[in-house]
């Protein structure tokens, strides 16, 4: 399977469904402010408790998924690009019967490289992502990192998988600055239909075989 997730990672556009069946739930979300992550963290193991209940041991499973995603939002958000308006990490997990995977994206600083575990670290920026970055590597089964240095998004990608043969065993860095169409994208979050603060707490839509919902942090667990 890894050789397979690397190629559907290996693109300008992706998103996680692209590596779980076509029947997965995925969800999403524009987070700007990590006032409520723990109600995020919260809400997101309430609804992936059929893969956590299907490992072998569920108490595991639900504790190393807590912290993958926890050290990967924190990693985005005091890694954010300085001078920005605001920050804006993308944070996208779904799951299936094989696998659950997570992703948070946010804008680097300009010259950051060797971030990656095992990687010698541009400058301390760089240092302070990798050794994060370590930390959820050793609680996943698999950790991919997707980077352009032209527009600065770093993509975190870690699983958890269900299957022994789908383990990683290093951390793989993809550097999309070669595949055309690179560095075009805008160094905000994507807009993908965002919920505002206030509003009910859940907006769904029907894209092809999958669900994608976004969450209100204020109203998710009310």
């Amino acid at each position: 399977m890894s050789n397979a997730l690397l190629t559907a990672a290996n693109k300008i556009k992706f998103g996680v469904e692209e590596l779980l069946a076509s029947d997965a739930q995925v969800y999403f979300e524009n987070i700007f402010s990590t006032r409520h992550i723990g109600r995020v963290v919260d809400f997101m193991l309430f609804q992936c408790q059929p893969f956590i209940q299907a490992a072998g041991d569920p108490a595991d499973a639900e504790y190393r998924f807590r912290h993958m995603i926890e050290l990967a939002i924190f990693n985005a958000w005091v890694n954010y690009r300085e001078g920005e308006r605001s920050k804006c990490v993308e944070l996208e997990f779904g799951w299936d019967k094989q696998r659950l995977i997570i992703s948070a994206t946010h804008i680097a600083a300009a010259g950051v490289g060797g971030f990656v575990p095992g990687g010698e670290p541009a400058d301390e920026i760089s240092g302070r992502m990798q050794k994060m970055l370590a930390q959820v590597q050793q609680l996943a089964d698999g950790l991919i990192v997707r980077h352009d240095p032209v527009s600065g998004r770093i993509q975190a990608i870690a699983f958890l998988a269900a299957d022994e043969h789908e383990k990683l065993s290093s951390a793989e860095y993809l550097d999309l600055s070669q595949l055309p169409a690179a560095g075009q994208q805008g160094a905000g979050c994507q807009d993908r239909g965002r919920v505002e603060s206030g509003s009910e707490g859940w907006a769904g839509a029907d894209a092809q075989c999958r669900r994608e919902r976004r969450w209100n942090p204020e109203a998710a667990l009310r």
